[in-house]
């Protein structure tokens, strides 16, 4: 198993490498996006400051997120 895969991090250690990434503290880049479930649907939004969606399922999040990851 390869021990720095990122989808292996706690999320308090994915938090700190997108802080510590060169160039997080000017924004901007797509380093993280975010689904999270708000009750009545869900927040989407990436670490650029630039994408903020709400969308009704999971699933929407992530393919959006896919899609505005793409575009950068």
């Amino acid at each position: 198993m390869d021990d720095d895969n990122m989808m292996l991090d706690s999320p308090m250690e994915f938090l700190s490498g997108l802080a510590d990434a060169e160039g997080a503290e000017e924004g901007g880049y797509c380093l993280g996006q975010s689904i999270l479930d708000a009750g009545d649907h869900y927040a989407c939004h990436c670490s650029c400051g630039s994408w903020d969606v709400r969308t009704g399922t999971r699933e929407e999040g992530l393919r959006l997120a896919r899609l505005h990851t793409a575009d950068s």
